[in-house]
């Protein structure tokens, strides 16, 4: 039985071998803003404004989220129609993320006092700065979601998940060019960030322009529908990803200097463990559960969960314990400054954010079905049940140090994993599912 629970597929370790790249391209942005300001105001700044665009950039997505379920749904008329929506949700998807980076460059400087209150006005500028520097990202974000969606569901997993390491790839540019040419001021690094975002966005559009339609009367019908769904599941899911993250800076910009850098190198460090391990499952996980819900496969929803859990858990407990090895040497090798204390203070956030992505991935297994399901209530009740929670206990005692912080995360997602899964046992009961 154990064999069983945790053997791994041939094509689970080709995806994953996908993924390893695309984290290695993350985790390469990672070490090289060690290299250049370890643990000091200068990497806070940089991660905070980092960190923040990767919070809206999910965001970004409130107006294209359900497009994988929408397209599984035309395509069960024919590929004729599936392919014309396709071309509707690829252009609305730029018209939404040239809007959203809009009102982000607007309201940066609320958002900023939102999730960093405890940084100097200087330090909030510079964050600003690079916060807008970076904003050209959320035009295609969007753009890039539709298009994995797309491939997602013609079984094109590996093509799909590799678009994941675009925005990674980019920053890495950046970085690896100021070190070429010897830039040491954040300012220019914000400059840099603007040219080479602005550049490759301007390419995105042209290489990918024979996707774009004009739509008509009925096609912004559909347009709307997509628009409406896709806002109410976000709008749910952002209660998570958008506030808990926001509270989390926003407790850490109260600690000392170095406290945001140490959190945020932990999260990177368990982000790519969580990427290569679940990122390729939870993508197939998430298809075929449209699919199935699509299809009226009741039956496959249940192999669709087996297979997810047999090539999640091996791969990661795996992973997570040879980067807990090997994160002293890899620290010592790119960091001019690794002292104890911040080896220490990183390797134990370390342990905490793992297991908080270990409840979060055995987790999809319910959100899978809630979102095939469009059960926006039961994802959003969970889900203000948890910030409300984390929120209250912040204000009620005080949380003093990074790896306090990780465990109280922690412990309230083992709460939202247990409504979670009442809320899809209930929804699979109401379904006429049989629940084994």
């Amino acid at each position: 039985m154990f064999k069983r629970l945790f053997s791994i597929g041939e094509k689970s370790w080709k995806y994953s071998f996908i993924s390893l790249l695309n984290v290695g391209c993350g985790l390469s942005v990672t070490a090289l803003i060690w290299y250049k300001y370890s643990a000091t105001a200068e990497s806070d700044i940089l991660l905070l404004a980092t960190s923040s665009i990767s919070i809206l950039a999910a965001l970004s997505l409130v107006g294209v989220e359900q497009v994988m379920y929408f397209y599984a749904d035309e395509r069960k008329k024919s590929q004729v129609t599936a392919d014309h929506f396709f071309g509707l949700a690829f252009s609305w998807s730029l018209l939404s993320g040239a809007l959203f980076a809009g009102i982000v460059v607007a309201i940066s400087t609320y958002f900023l006092r939102l999730v960093a209150p405890g940084f100097t006005e200087e330090s909030r500028g510079l964050a600003r700065y690079l916060l807008v520097s970076l904003s050209p990202q959320l035009v295609i974000t969007p753009a890039l979601h539709v298009l994995r969606a797309k491939w997602s569901l013609e079984q094109k997993f590996g093509r799909a998940y590799m678009l994941s390491a675009v925005n990674a790839l980019i920053l890495l540019t950046c970085l690896l060019l100021t070190l070429i040419f010897r830039v040491e001021s954040l300012k220019s690094l914000g400059q840099l960030f603007l040219l080479v975002l602005l550049s490759f966005v301007l390419g995105f559009i042209v290489y990918n322009r024979a996707y774009l339609v004009r739509p008509s009367r009925a096609d912004w019908l559909k347009i709307k529908d997509l628009m409406i769904h896709s806002s109410v599941i976000k709008g749910a899911n952002s209660i998570h990803n958008f506030l808990v993250q926001a509270l989390i800076s926003s407790v850490l910009s109260h600690m000392p200097t170095g406290a945001i850098s140490i959190y945020q190198y932990a999260k990177r460090l368990a982000d790519g463990v969580f990427a290569i391990t679940a990122g390729p499952q939870v993508l197939i996980y998430h298809s075929r559960c449209a699919n199935a819900v699509s299809h009226g496969d009741l039956r496959g929803l249940w192999q669709n969960a087996i297979h997810f859990i047999k090539s999640f858990l091996a791969m990661f407990f795996a992973m997570a314990f040879i980067v807990y090895i090997l994160t002293p040497i890899a620290l010592s090798i790119v960091g001019k400054n690794v002292t104890s204390e911040s080896l220490d203070g990183i390797r134990g956030v370390y342990l905490g954010i793992v297991l908080w992505y270990l409840i979060m991935g055995i987790e999809t297994l319910s959100v899978g079905i809630i979102l095939a399901t469009r059960s926006s209530m039961a994802l959003f009740s969970v889900n203000a049940t948890f910030i409300l929670l984390f929120f209250t206990w912040s204000r009620l005692h005080q949380i003093d140090n990074v790896l306090q912080l990780v465990f109280t995360t922690t412990g309230f997602q083992c709460v939202s994993f247990c409504l979670f899964t009442i809320s899809a046992l209930l929804i699979i009961r109401r379904r006429g599912f049989c629940a084994y």
